[in-house]
């Protein structure tokens, strides 16, 4: 029996935040985190009066999680290589935004969930 090998590598961070700033309307965070399954989730943190203005409520949250298989498609379409998934992420794409508009783009699968709330 072989033993389990860690498919990220020892340079792999598990979670890595891609985008946060604030201001006096908003706050902003943006993180990537591996699934043990080997999927992805990508998670979105909104806060402040500008969130306020579009929902209603100032707090905005969501999750894009791409399963085991769409993680397997984006590499290669988004030409990650074969490093550090997360470090190759956060160097492709400029902003969550581009790497949601990519994934929609390529039809590549993911599940959304959001909520807004005080």
């Amino acid at each position: 029996m072989t033993p389990d090998v860690d498919p990220t590598g020892p340079d792999e961070p598990t979670t890595l935040v891609v985008e946060s700033y604030h201001d006096h309307r908003v706050a902003v965070r943006r993180s990537l985190s591996l699934r043990s399954d080997g999927g992805m989730e990508l998670r979105g943190y909104d806060t402040g009066a500008d969130v306020e203005r579009v929902f209603g409520l100032s707090e905005y949250e969501f999750a894009r999680v791409l399963s085991t298989e769409a993680v397997k498609q984006l590499r290669p379409e988004a030409g990650l290589g074969s490093g550090p998934l997360l470090l190759a992420i956060r160097d492709r794409f400029a902003t969550s935004n581009d790497l949601e508009q990519f994934i929609a783009e390529q039809g590549i699968e993911s599940a959304f969930w959001s909520r807004v709330g005080d």
